[in-house]
C-alpha cells in the first residue's frame, strides 16, 4: 500500500498504522476466482510462486457465519483506486448493503472480499485443494480433499 494514499483515503479519525492493525487481524478471502486471479497476475506477485488455498465456502460460512464480514472494496489496495475506508468498510454478512453495491458496481463486483476476524482455525477442515501457482499457471497440485470436485481449484 502507498502510505500517502492510504493516508488521504482513512475516514473515522485512522492513521494508517491504524489500518494496518486492523487488516492484520483479519483473514481475507476472495469471492471469486477472478479476483484472485487479478491478484496472480499483478505486476508485484507474477512471478513469484504463490500457494493457493481453495476453501469449502459452505464450509466456511457454516463455521463461521457470525463473525464473517463484507467488504466492497479491496481494503489493501491503493494503487488502482483509492476508496475511502474506514470504520464503515467491513460489515457483518446479516447487514451488509448488498443491493447499493450492487447497482454501483455490478452483479459479480459488489463484494471485493469476504473476511474472518482473527484466525480460521483448523483451516484444514475447510479446505478442498492447495496449489502452487506463478500468474495464471498452476505449477503443481499439492493436496486434493476427498470432498474436492474437480473444478475445485485456482
Amino acid at each position: 500500500m502507498r502510505e500517502g494514499a492510504l493516508a488521504g483515503c482513512l475516514d473515522d479519525g485512522l492513521t494508517p498504522t491504524d489500518w494496518y492493525v486492523t487488516l492484520n487481524q483479519r483473514v481475507f478471502f476472495w469471492p471469486l476466482r477472478t479476483r484472485l486471479r487479478g491478484l496472480l497476475k499483478a505486476r508485484a506477485y507474477r512471478n513469484d510462486v504463490q500457494t493457493v488455498l481453495t476453501l469449502d465456502t459452505r464450509s466456511i460460512v457454516d463455521a463461521y457465519a457470525n463473525v464473517i464480514q463484507l467488504s466492497p472494496i479491496n481494503s489493501g489496495a491503493t494503487i488502482m483506486s483509492v476508496a475511502r475506508r474506514g470504520n464503515h468498510t467491513f460489515a457483518p454478512i446479516t447487514a451488509f448493503p448488498l443491493e447499493p453495491h450492487r447497482r454501483r458496481a455490478g452483479y459479480n463486483q459488489s463484494v471485493a472480499e469476504v473476511v474472518i476476524p482473527d484466525r480460521v482455525v483448523p483451516i484444514l477442515d475447510h479446505v478442498l485443494a492447495v496449489h502452487r501457482v506463478r500468474a495464471e499457471e498452476i505449477l503443481e497440485e499439492l493436496w486434493r480433499s476427498p470432498r474436492a470436485q474437480p473444478g475445485d481449484g485456482p
